[in-house]
């Protein structure tokens, strides 16, 4: 009940544009094209793939179990940060970034990247196996125990 009380707030109060800006600032952006060559640069490792806000609570809430996770499974999976701040909030994004403790890639959105996953909310999370396949992708807050298994499964 939990879950799908948090996806329908996030649904009803986090939706995003369909054409975000990238946001602006010392972040690198990340396209389609880029972030197929991580994927290919990734074989044998999981990736995980986090769209964030720094104005999202379910965001601020989500971030430490990635954080956690990276130290966990170092070496078997990459997680990556993506930022979907615009103009008005992307001077927080670094110190948003510090504050969190993201000890992983963090790259601005682009469009072609919110259209190509379907992105209207976040946190919005895709999931690539150690082949570089897509196996999951959505929006909302996974608790530890489903986060932790669906990296075990990815990994296998």
């Amino acid at each position: 009940m939990k879950k799908i009380f948090a996806a329908v707030m996030l649904t009803l109060l986090m939706a995003l544009p369909a054409h975000s800006a990238p946001a602006q600032g010392s972040l690198q952006p990340l396209g389609n094209a880029a972030l197929a060559d991580l994927i290919r640069a990734s074989k044998g490792k999981a990736v995980m793939i986090n769209f964030f806000a720094t104005w999202c609570p379910p965001c601020r809430q989500e971030i430490p179990s990635i954080v956690k996770m990276n130290k966990k499974f170092a070496g078997k999976v990459v997680f990556v940060g993506v930022s979907v701040d615009d103009a008005k909030t992307a001077a927080q994004v670094q110190p948003f970034i510090k504050k969190m403790g993201m000890d992983y890639p963090v790259y601005a959105v682009t469009g072609e990247l919110v259209q190509a996953f379907g992105v209207t909310s976040v946190p919005f999370n895709v999931f690539y196996d150690k082949h570089g396949k897509k196996q999951l992708a959505g929006s909302g807050v996974l608790d530890d125990e489903d986060f932790e298994q669906v990296i075990k499964d990815l990994i296998k």
